[in-house]
């Protein structure tokens, strides 16, 4: 990942989850985003650290921050979803 001038916004998102398998699957999933970003004003790590998926966020301004945690906290929010009625069926 290229190193951009990203010091104007920055925010950390902790998220504890209910396993580390589930971290690491949501981590995986939000992967293709990170490596293929729709603009080139933000950059995104995203980190596992036992149960805890960790997601770190850096842009050229307040407004690519706010679009893009709101992209993928709605992506989080749809492997959430995803994980829960996979649970209720097994």
């Amino acid at each position: 990942m290229e190193c951009l001038n990203l010091s104007s916004a920055r925010a950390h998102l902790s998220i504890k989850l209910n396993s580390r398998r589930l971290a690491v699957s949501i981590a995986k999933s939000l992967r293709p985003e990170m490596d293929h970003p729709a603009g080139s004003k933000t950059q995104v790590k995203v980190r596992v650290e036992l149960r805890q998926l960790e997601l770190t966020f850096l842009a050229r301004d307040t407004n690519a921050l706010r679009a893009t945690m709101n992209s993928y906290l709605r992506m989080l929010s749809a492997c959430l979803e995803v994980a829960d009625a996979i649970e209720k069926i097994t």
